[in-house]
């Protein structure tokens, strides 16, 4: 198994020709208005569009409408959408509805030595350690239960 690098927070142009020159499998844009690294679709849409094809580009969302990604993913803005916030189940179940590739988070405690997974409704997977905004901010958590997570789930790509 390969492991992948997806960077996120990317919102300078010149930062993503250089993550694309250099191979980096997947970028992230953070869509979300609560993130310090937040950028407009609109300011992001001419280095998304000039690294189509040549890298993986996700949306990261948070609680988002379900029109507006849509509207982002039909746009060509992004190939996947990372839902980072609380989504439920017929959030996800309009997301395969609209035929839009999405990354499922699971948010796990750092002190964690057991978790019990949710449901699974993607085929993409991201293990992030919970903590009281969205995102992970770079804190770990349990690498045992990712191993676990991962053996349980071939079919995923995590």
């Amino acid at each position: 198994m390969r492991c992948k690098l997806k960077i996120c927070g990317v919102t300078q142009t010149s930062d993503a020709l250089q993550l694309a020159e250099m191979g980096v499998d997947a970028i992230g844009v953070n869509f979300w208005k609560g993130s310090k690294r937040y950028i407009s679709p609109e300011n992001a849409q001419p280095f998304l569009e000039e690294i189509k094809g040549k890298m993986l580009r996700v949306g990261v969302f948070v609680n988002e409408d379900i029109a507006r990604v849509k509207e982002i993913y039909e746009a060509g803005l992004i190939d996947v959408a990372q839902l980072h916030g609380d989504e439920n189940t017929s959030y996800y179940e309009a997301m395969i509805q609209h035929n839009i590739d999405f990354i499922q988070v699971i948010r796990i405690h750092a002190e964690d030595t057991e978790v019990k997974f949710p449901t699974l409704f993607s085929k993409r997977i991201l293990l992030d350690t919970l903590v009281p905004n969205y995102g992970g901010e770079g804190k770990p958590f349990n690498w045992e239960l990712a191993e676990k997570f991962i053996s349980l789930h071939p079919d995923r790509e995590v």
